[in-house]
C-alpha cells in the first residue's frame, strides 16, 4: 500500500506450460517475446544444463530422460513470462516466486540481466546453505519437518 505497487500474476498458466513442453516456445508465447528474449536461437548450454539438471533433482531422479528438454523449456519460459512482467512495470515490482525463479544463475535475474534502468535483488529463502552465486542474498530459515518427498517416489509408490 505504501508503494501503491499493483499486485500482478506473473506465472505461465500450467496448460501454456504444457505447450511449451510438447510444442516449443512460440505454441504459448508470443512472438515478439520469444525474439525479445532470444528463445528462437539455441539456449546458453549452461542455462539448458542447469534447468535440466534442476528438473531432474526436482523429479527425484525418476523422469524419463525424454521429458527432460521439455520439462527445462517449460520452466525457462515460465522465468520469461515471470521477466516480461517485471519488465513491463519498470516503475517498481517485488517479484514474490520460489528460489528456483529467483536464482541468478537460471531464473528470472537472469532474463534480466543488461536491461537499462532494471535493477535487480535476489533473494533466496533457504533452509540450507546454497552455492554462492545463485542469490544475491540468502535468508537462511529453519527447515520444515516434512517426509522425504522422494521416499515414495523411489520405492515405486
Amino acid at each position: 500500500q505504501r508503494y501503491r505497487l499493483p499486485l500482478l500474476a506473473a506465472n505461465l498458466s500450467r496448460a501454456d506450460a504444457g505447450r511449451v513442453m510438447r510444442e516449443g516456445y512460440g505454441a504459448a508465447l508470443d512472438a515478439a517475446t520469444v525474439q525479445a528474449f532470444g528463445l528462437d536461437r539455441p539456449l546458453p548450454a549452461d542455462l539448458e544444463a542447469g534447468q535440466r539438471h534442476e528438473v531432474d533433482v526436482g523429479h527425484c531422479g525418476q523422469l524419463p530422460s525424454d521429458l527432460l528438454p521439455g520439462m527445462a523449456r517449460a520452466q525457462v519460459a515460465r522465468d520469461v513470462w515471470m521477466a516480461k512482467v517485471v519488465r513491463e512495470h519498470a516503475d517498481g515490482v517485488v517479484l514474490l516466486a520460489g528460489n528456483g525463479h529467483v536464482r541468478r544463475d537460471l531464473g528470472v535475474p537472469r532474463w534480466l540481466h543488461g536491461v537499462p534502468g532494471q535493477r535487480v535483488a535476489s533473494i533466496g529463502f533457504v533452509e540450507a546453505p546454497t552455492e554462492a552465486g545463485r542469490f544475491d542474498q540468502t535468508l537462511l530459515i529453519p527447515a520444515a519437518q516434512r517426509p522425504d518427498p522422494c521416499a515414495g517416489v523411489k520405492a515405486g509408490k
